[in-house]
């Protein structure tokens, strides 16, 4: 079994017996939600003002556990103390990551948009075309998550060659990243009529953000659930009902999801206090075949919850 902690959706297979089995919980959940999105927009309804509860949280919270798995590995010994080129050649290193991030994101999006390019377009009753066809698949431009999660994941590869231990450089590095999105957004910049081509890049810069939140949590994950009281029930309930009071009555922060819209301070906020909760929940919850089984293989999950509702 490969000793390196793979940061995709389809290779992050927390140990049993370890104190991350939440994530495979807080995954499939978030799979469910993502189904009930996408069902919401390809079926023209809607679960009406409830869906403000789980728009914050439903995709950052990927980005979160990814970060949190990812650090949790980078930044412990043995690869830490490696030099640069050491760190690149050893197992679980950059090239090991590289390498886990085209077979297990890029070829499998390629692939699979591919596949559902010329059925989506007849279902849809648009035009086919060749550099349509090439920028949704070679270019990204289909499954969004998975393209910023590249990006995001290779920048922080880049990042780890500087070999800085510091958790804090690399929160600094998301918040400059998000800082960058945000403005790219607010421009219009673009090259093609996908604003985001290629590979939702601007999406991908918001993604790094909260990829360096987990790993941020994942260095302080005993002090933070002491110090923000999130192992007390009492508490959670407390922060889940102001949380669902706010979305429901004055949702105003809030300004769109993370495939079309920039990072604002006040949807950042509101993101990671539903992020919390959510993981609090999950935490609080036993471990369950079902969800470790799910929660190693959601990059398929993924790829079907857009195609399904849609069909």
């Amino acid at each position: 079994m490969d000793k390196a902690i793979v940061v995709t959706l389809s290779m992050m297979k927390p140990n049993p017996n370890s104190s991350i089995n939440w994530i495979n919980i807080l995954k499939v959940l978030c799979m469910v939600l993502i189904y009930l999105n996408h069902s919401e927009i390809y079926c023209s309804t809607t679960v009406g003002e409830l869906r403000n509860i789980y728009l914050p949280f439903f995709v950052p919270a990927f980005f979160f556990v990814s970060g949190y798995l990812l650090f949790m590995k980078q930044l412990k010994e043995p690869l830490i103390s490696l030099s640069a080129k050491d760190w690149f050649n050893s197992i679980g290193g950059g090239k090991s990551l590289v390498i886990n991030i085209i077979y297990k994101m890029v070829i499998p999006s390629i692939l699979f948009s591919s596949f559902i390019y010329f059925p989506k377009k007849i279902l849809r009753g648009q035009v086919l075309d060749l550099s349509g066809f090439l920028i949704e698949t070679v270019g990204g431009c289909t499954y969004w998550f998975t393209s910023a999660l590249v990006l995001a994941e290779l920048i922080l590869v880049f990042c780890y060659w500087t070999r800085v231990k510091k958790i804090g450089f690399y929160v600094g590095i998301g918040i400059l990243a998000a800082f960058i999105g945000y403005m790219s957004f607010e421009s219009s910049v673009r090259w093609t009529e996908y604003s985001n081509f290629p590979w939702f890049w601007k999406s991908s810069l918001a993604a790094v953000f909260y990829l360096t939140l987990g790993g941020l949590y994942g260095k302080y994950e005993a002090t933070v659930d002491k110090k923000l009281w999130l192992n007390n029930w009492w508490f959670i309930a407390l922060l889940s009902i102001s949380y669902i009071c706010y979305c429901l009555f004055d949702f105003r922060v809030y300004i769109g999801g993370l495939d079309n819209s920039p990072i604002s301070t006040g949807s950042a906020v509101l993101s990671l206090i539903g992020i919390i909760i959510i993981v609090s929940i999950c935490k609080k919850i036993p471990i369950i075949k079902f969800f470790e089984y799910w929660g190693r293989n959601t990059i398929g999950l993924y790829f079907m919850c857009g195609a399904i509702p849609n069909t």
